[in-house]
This record gives C-alpha cells, structure tokens and sequence, in this order.
C-alpha cells in the first residue's frame, strides 16, 4: 500500500497509445481505398451496442427487456 503517497511508476516502452490507434486507422484507410468498405467502429453498429447495454440496464432493474435496434 502506499498510505496515500504518490507513486511514480515507469511505464518507458509500454505506451497502449500504439495498439490502440492501429485498429481505427487501419480501418480508416481500408475506408480511404474502397468507399464501399464498412469500419469495425461504424456509426451504426456502435448504436447496436447501445441498445443492447440499454436493454441490460434495464433488464436489471426489471423483469427481460426486448432489445430494440431501432
């Protein structure tokens, strides 16, 4: 434990920053190349996502809930 006490912690060489831009700017690229090339983080399947967290919210405060895509 560090009662409180400020830790500096070496992190050199273990930045996520790279792994996590490859992902998006590969599939901005691929998009970039063929207009007909739909992202992995589309717009729509990112509100899909949504529905169904909403839906688990609240089904956890009530009885199932349907999902609704719309």
């Amino acid at each position: 434990m560090t009662n409180g006490e400020w830790v500096d912690i070496d992190l050199q060489g273990r930045s996520r920053f790279p792994h996590a831009f490859i992902g998006p700017m590969a599939a901005a690229i691929r998009r970039y190349e063929d207009e007909n090339d739909i992202p992995s983080t589309d717009v729509e399947n990112s509100l899909k996502t949504m529905a169904v967290i909403e839906a688990a919210c609240k089904s956890s405060t009530t009885n199932m809930t349907p999902i609704d895509y719309n």
